[in-house]
């Protein structure tokens, strides 16, 4: 249902652009031309949060067809870590929605991508330092890995989210 869904949100994507691109070939005043152009960049920045879901879906479908998991301290670590990127998201959305144009939402935003961003660090610290110690399976390490990538490029799509959200992106 994850790819099912992606493709959907890839379908959404186009035709927003597309009606937003018909849209500004008309003339707009400069607010409205900024508006269009950063409904066009946030279009493009959910439509990779979708990839990059998709992308861990791939990761955790490979390791149940090859019978291998995360030790339950991988799945706290990575789960605190979804935790953070879905409340960035849900709270930039709920701005969204209320229309608050509030460009001090950009520095809330900052603090939380900086947060986000040492969360990961910390956790690819200690994912080495328990392979180090063999306390880690090398056959789920670089999948962790991949998936921790994933989550630090969906916290930089919520940044970039919130920066439409706050004004300051165009």
């Amino acid at each position: 249902s994850i790819i099912k869904n992606e493709d959907r949100i890839d379908k959404y994507q186009f035709y927003i652009t597309q009606f937003l691109l018909a849209v500004s070939s008309r003339s707009l005043t400069i607010k409205d031309a900024t508006t269009v152009g950063s409904y066009i960049g946030l279009a493009h920045n959910l439509e990779k949060m979708g990839d990059y879901v998709e992308n861990i879906s791939v990761i955790i479908d490979k390791l149940v067809r090859k019978q291998l998991s995360f030790s339950e301290h991988a799945v706290e670590i990575m789960n605190k870590i979804l935790d953070e990127n879905i409340e960035y998201f849900n709270e930039s959305m709920q701005m969204f929605k209320g229309d608050h144009k509030n460009p001090s939402y950009t520095e809330k935003a900052l603090a939380r991508s900086i947060r986000l961003k040492k969360m990961i660090k910390d956790a690819k610290i200690d994912h080495f330092e328990r392979l180090r110690d063999k306390v880690c399976e090398n056959k789920v390490a670089i999948h962790f890995i991949d998936i921790l990538n994933n989550f630090d490029a969906m916290g930089s799509e919520n940044y970039n989210i919130a920066e439409v959200v706050a004004g300051r992106k165009y």
